[in-house]
């Protein structure tokens, strides 16, 4: 209860003072209503600060306790893509020639246009190798 009249007590101080200055172009009215608001708002934080304080059992415990209500950061990052699978040689297409004896991936400059379409395990099986340029890729 002492840490919420103190902290009201300062607001009430400040906005005293912020009454009493003038050349800010709003009526004392406008300032006032503005420190009201910004009274309850101490207020209000300090209640819950008080609420919390009494469910962890008093002021007395050895942990500090924040000054102002806790709450979890924002996320700001996207979360990572989920890892793409890796091609298995079953599921992985190669080309390869009719008359050559490497497997080429399909960008391949080597390939040029008669590539037949395979998967990697069955070119692995056939004997082909791979491509010294594109290595397969």
């Amino acid at each position: 209860m002492k840490l919420a009249h103190a902290v009201v007590a300062a607001a009430v101080v400040a906005a005293v003072a912020a009454l009493a200055r003038a050349g800010d172009g709003r009526s004392v009215e406008e300032r006032l209503a503005s420190l009201e608001g910004q009274v309850s708002r101490l207020t209000t934080t300090v209640t819950a600060h008080e609420t919390r304080i009494a469910q962890l059992g008093g002021a007395g415990g050895s942990t500090p306790l924040p000054l102002v209500p806790s709450t979890p950061p924002a996320m700001s990052e996207t979360p990572p893509p989920p890892p793409t699978a890796t091609p298995t040689p079953e599921s992985r297409t190669v080309y390869v020639t009719k008359s050559g004896t490497k497997y080429h991936g399909a960008g391949c400059s080597y390939l040029r246009t008669s590539g037949t379409p395979m998967s990697l395990a069955d070119a692995l099986a056939r004997g082909f190798t791979p491509c010294s340029r594109c290595g397969g890729r």
